[in-house]
């Protein structure tokens, strides 16, 4: 078509820029002209000492302690402490796929004998830790579809059967080319986290604990609804992606708790349905059982709520409700 318009030289010239300007990164990187890797020093790079070290302490720093009911972490090491196994129903994922139906030991479990004497029931432990994930949950449903909807269905942040009956009507963006429907609103709909069954995981261990301090450790992969689990449990930490031994570290004190929400908590799902996709910090956000705001920038050591350089300059962590 270019040709046609423009003419076959006009269009030559004008790919031979572009190739010119995607080749030059390419070999200012040396990638032609030097494309073999020195192994010697890669072996001394690559998983050195010095950077593990850097990295395993960026993820010291990124765990972010929540809640600290009268104190409860540190854990003394070497207590007995029991550490439920999840369940994960099978799901459709991203890409429509069904997930197997799943028990999982949770990979803190195995790390943990590094730090206490791991038991097998509550009744056994001085304490409890549930190492559980966010919300798992896909807005698309194939099975919608096929009964006449849309397909679209509502992103949970909480675990519980959610019906969005605060979204809008009308969605402000319509489907693509293949869709029949240019709406995709999924206003008056239901969803349900696949992980739910990590909320009874957290609720039943503190019902057999009793008086004996829970600790929930959540690897957040979203902002969630705190308000299912949070009065159940004594401690909470949430973690990026990191790994247990860095948790661990945190819970038993080897490393004071230094890290700070990336992000907002919402009180529940209306006020993730009310906010503005164009807004910052217009969410309300959670108030725990301890009057602390799940804000943008809230964090806690062990000392009680963080207030540094970082609060002072984000200024948003420090927020109570009266009461």
């Amino acid at each position: 078509m270019g040709c046609e318009k423009y003419g076959e030289e006009a269009m030559r010239s004008r790919f031979e820029r572009s190739a010119s300007r995607l080749l030059r990164n390419i070999f200012q990187t040396g990638l032609f002209e030097n494309p073999y890797l020195d192994l010697e020093h890669s072996c001394q790079v690559v998983g050195c000492r010095e950077f593990t070290e850097k990295g395993y302490f960026s993820q010291l720093k990124s765990v972010t302690l929540l809640k600290n009911r009268a104190g409860v972490l540190p854990l003394k090491e070497h207590i007995r402490v029991y550490i439920p196994r999840r369940h994960i129903r099978p799901y459709l994922d991203f890409m429509s796929s069904m997930t197997p139906d799943m028990h999982v030991e949770p990979a803190g479990k195995g790390a943990a004998a590094d730090y206490f004497v791991v038991v097998d029931t509550p009744e056994e432990a001085d304490a409890a830790i549930c190492f559980i994930e966010s919300p798992v949950s896909v807005g698309y449903d194939p099975e919608d579809r096929k009964l006449g909807g849309s397909g679209y269905v509502p992103v949970t942040l909480q675990y519980r059967p959610y019906e969005a009956k605060q979204a809008r009507l009308h969605s402000l963006a319509g489907g693509d080319p293949l869709e029949d429907s240019d709406d995709r609103s999924y206003r008056g709909k239901w969803n349900t986290a696949a992980n739910e069954e990590d909320l009874d995981l957290v609720l039943d261990t503190k019902k057999r604990m009793g008086d004996r301090p829970v600790i929930v450790s959540v690897n957040l992969k979203n902002p969630m609804v705190m308000a299912e689990l949070e009065p159940c449990a004594d401690a909470i930490l949430v973690d990026y992606g990191v790994s247990p031994q860095a948790v661990l570290d945190v819970i038993t004190g080897r490393f004071i708790p230094y890290g700070l929400l990336p992000l907002q908590m919402p009180a529940d799902m209306d006020t993730v349905e009310r906010q503005a996709e164009d807004k910052a910090f217009d969410m309300e956000c959670y108030v725990d059982s301890e009057g602390h705001v799940y804000e943008f920038g809230f964090g806690m050591n062990f000392d009680g709520v963080i207030e540094d350089e970082r609060t002072e300059k984000y200024g948003r962590q420090n927020r109570r409700r009266t009461k």
